[in-house]
């Protein structure tokens, strides 16, 4: 099988971009609603490990409490389902996860 790379480059590039920039709009939101609390939060973007493993090693690391994941819902109309990765993240994560819509 081939791959094509500057296909798959290009679509590194805008998942990372699209990462950045559902980042920033994060940051916002907090600081919209508390932008005290918004100084003690943390942000990162990770695209080097897959998401279960890098929840369940950070919050490990760093004592997390509660880890706070959107579940990316692909049909709009089907409102109970979780998406695959929002679950193997509930399932590892070694802390409490709250799933937002």
């Amino acid at each position: 099988m081939m791959f094509n790379t500057l296909n798959d480059e290009w679509q590194i590039h805008e998942a990372e971009e699209t990462g950045r920039q559902v980042i920033k709009q994060a940051e916002q939101s907090v600081r919209d609603i508390d932008p005290e609390f918004a100084e003690n939060v943390t942000y990162h973007l990770e695209t080097r490990m897959a998401a279960q493993r890098f929840v369940e090693q950070f919050v490990k690391q760093n004592s997390i409490d509660l880890v706070i994941i959107q579940n990316l819902v692909h049909h709009p109309g089907d409102k109970q389902s979780t998406d695959s990765t929002t679950k193997r993240i509930v399932n590892v994560s070694p802390c409490q996860v709250l799933v937002v819509r």
